[in-house]
């Protein structure tokens, strides 16, 4: 169970004004009274306070003495396109801790109201009456982003399934080598890898690959370095994310074998499959880089168009097994 506090539970019941918040910011806007009079309430500054806090939880916005301002999380959501907005958005709810305990839930049971208020109860840090106000809350924002839909008195998920199926932990248990890096250089690549990972189209390549696995009947694993592991019939695959156009092609994908190859050593994931995940690029990869990688190397590439679905490139399906 992940360790939650009341602090985390929203209380700002539409996320669509909730939403507006770091449109507000980029428009210039700081203190709770401006950003409350933009998204549309007057309260004299509280409402404005409770969604610029809801803003927070979902890593768009940071706060300093009532002077908000916008987290690369939330400068990006507020350069997208209006109908890209929708599915950051999802994709955030769905990546907050209790959100993504909610979701899961729904997705695992498809729980009636009265069921998921229950469940809420059970894992809620506070007074049951203050539970139940955040259950409405957290249904609200579930239906709201499309991650949920409610068909009469029952709940079940929709959108970004692969997300809300993979699992998070903290640690990879398994021995690491002695003569491992030193901290200072594997604290410098887990930092660039966190910065690959707050891109959307990445995040979207993860919840891709994630669905597939869910799909096989396999359980998706995310930790701190690995952005997507699975095992079954006692064999594992590791896959490594990588969005690309036709100027970053070569680097990105040298730079997925090395991480490949050091994330199964460095684990202790000996033997485990290997794979590299992409959007499609037209006339990528050159016919060598295709050879390289899936005869050679042994890795196989999966590819998608739209995000929703992926391809194998050429002949690399045997290298996938179970997965």
């Amino acid at each position: 169970m992940v360790d939650i506090s009341t602090g985390d539970f929203p209380q700002a019941d539409r996320l669509a004004t909730v939403a507006l918040v770091p449109l507000a910011i980029a428009a210039g806007l700081h203190s709770d009274k401006e950003i409350e009079k933009y998204i549309g309430l007057d309260s004299d500054g509280r409402q404005g306070r409770y969604y610029r806090l809801a803003a927070h939880l979902l890593g768009l916005v940071r706060n300093d003495q009532n002077h908000a301002d916008l987290t690369p999380f939330g400068a990006e959501y507020a350069n997208l396109a209006e109908a890209q907005r929708q599915d950051y958005l999802a994709l955030r709810v769905a990546q907050h801790p209790v959100m993504s305990l909610a979701a899961r839930f729904i997705h695992e049971k498809q729980p009636t109201l009265s069921q998921f208020r229950d469940w809420l109860r059970s894992v809620y840090p506070g007074e049951e009456s203050t539970s139940d106000r955040r259950s409405v809350t957290i249904r609200a924002w579930l239906i709201e982003s499309g991650l949920v839909v409610s068909d009469g008195d029952r709940l079940t998920t929709k959108k970004f399934l692969g997300t809300i199926a993979t699992e998070f932990i903290d640690e990879v248990p398994a021995a690491q080598p002695q003569d491992k890096p030193t901290k200072g250089l594997m604290t410098y690549e887990v930092d660039l890898q966190k910065l690959e990972r707050a891109n959307f189209d990445h995040q979207r390549l993860v919840d891709c690959a994630a669905a597939r696995l869910t799909k096989a009947g396999v359980k998706p694993v995310q930790n701190g370095v690995i952005d997507l592991y699975g095992e079954a019939s006692g064999e594992r695959i590791i896959f490594e994310m990588k969005t690309v156009h036709e100027k970053n092609y070569g680097s990105q994908i040298r730079k997925a074998v090395s991480q490949l190859y050091e994330y199964r050593y460095l684990h202790g994931f000996g033997g485990s499959r290997l794979c590299i995940v992409t959007n499609e690029v037209p006339g990528y990869p050159p016919s060598w880089v295709e050879s390289y990688l899936t005869d050679d190397r042994e890795i196989a590439v999966l590819q998608t168009a739209d995000f929703t679905s992926l391809a194998p490139l050429g002949k690399c399906q045997h290298l996938l097994g179970p997965f």
